[in-house]
């Protein structure tokens, strides 16, 4: 634990030099987290390039500065360096030449870290991340929601989605389709029908690869598509993944693959259902508030196409609830997750 708090800091967040959108959501509560405890200090984030970028009114109010390329460290030097990749040794002593007084890493199991103790290496990416800021700093936040959101955003999310009804969230895409992580679309067309004749809202959510898909949702009554009507009203604030987490707010309960979308939902603070099949839910179960997971019947399953309709519509209509029917389930396939039950634990502190 350090008394004295950073000047500058410098955050590696990823080693290809652009992160993906769901990797971009999942640091966030890092960045928040050390800027609530370093308000002053200049904090520098690699990259910029990717999710950081599409996800800029979010990351803005965390950081001074984002760069396309790390700093050589004859041309820059900060107080303390965070490596939050942390799978490359050789990487880490790089980063290290670039702090001038402590430098922490997930690498080599924290050894780059001593004399501090070694970091909690639990299997969610979020918990290592706050593990090592807290081993930094000795500091643990809490109250990450409701997530704050630009004024302009949120008042656009309200016009679209208005107090009165129950919306229900459903994002049937997915960024890597070649993963497996794509739960069918047909299913997901039937969850929306099952949901409208239950007297609830309908709300698809449809990125730039699945245009199109809106007409297979099209018969479905009283169904909401917020991206298209946004752009069709010639709104000033666009269509991207800041109105996505201010329209999570609005949402009762939301659906989705492991993907960004996920993750744009949690941060959001929608009660969120996320279909698992091949990817880990354990590591990468979006940052949400109120959660479950819904995994494959089949014992060890990774076909996310083996994900049961009936599980997701009762999981559904259990996080609209206050979860009363908790104890009654009758399979292993739904996993309830939420972060305060996701613990995060970082020994000698």
């Amino acid at each position: 634990m350090n008394s004295i708090k950073p000047r500058s800091i410098f955050l590696y967040l990823n080693a290809q030099g652009s992160l993906a959108l769901g990797d971009a959501i999942i640091h966030l509560p890092f960045v928040r987290a050390l800027r609530s405890w370093a308000p002053t200090a200049e904090i520098t984030i690699f990259p910029l390039n990717g999710g950081v970028k599409h996800l800029m009114p979010l990351y803005a109010p965390h950081i001074n500065s984002a760069l396309n390329e790390v700093p050589d460290p004859a041309d820059a030097k900060y107080d303390w360096v965070f490596d939050l990749v942390g799978e490359s040794v050789q990487t880490a002593l790089k980063l290290r030449r670039l702090a001038n007084r402590n430098f922490f890493s997930t690498a080599a199991r924290g050894l780059f870290n001593l004399p501090h103790f070694p970091i909690y290496h639990g299997k969610h990416v979020l918990n290592r991340h706050l593990s090592l800021l807290k081993q930094a700093t000795g500091f643990t936040m809490t109250g990450f929601w409701p997530w704050p959101t630009p004024k302009e955003y949120c008042e656009v999310a309200e016009s679209l989605l208005p107090t009165g009804s129950t919306y229900v969230g459903i994002a049937p895409g997915v960024g890597n389709i070649g993963r497996n992580k794509r739960w069918p679309l047909d299913r997901y067309v039937e969850l929306a029908r099952i949901q409208a004749g239950q007297g609830r809202t309908p709300v698809i959510f449809l990125g730039p690869d699945e245009a199109g898909w809106e007409k297979s949702f099209g018969g479905i009554e009283g169904v909401r598509f917020p991206g298209a009507e946004n752009r069709a009203a010639k709104s000033a604030i666009p269509s991207d993944p800041t109105l996505v987490v201010a329209l999570a707010s609005r949402l009762s309960a939301a659906v989705t693959n492991c993907c960004g979308s996920g993750h744009m939902f949690a941060l959001g603070s929608a009660p969120l259902v996320s279909l698992f099949g091949p990817t880990n839910y354990k590591k990468f179960a979006p940052f949400a508030q109120k959660g479950v997971c819904v995994l494959p019947r089949t014992p060890k399953g990774k076909n996310i196409e083996d994900v049961n309709l009936d599980d997701v519509v009762f999981a559904v209509d259990e996080i609209i609830k206050p979860f009363t029917n908790r104890k009654k389930l009758d399979n292993r396939s739904l996993q309830w997750v939420s972060y305060p039950q996701i613990e995060m634990n970082c020994p000698g502190l």
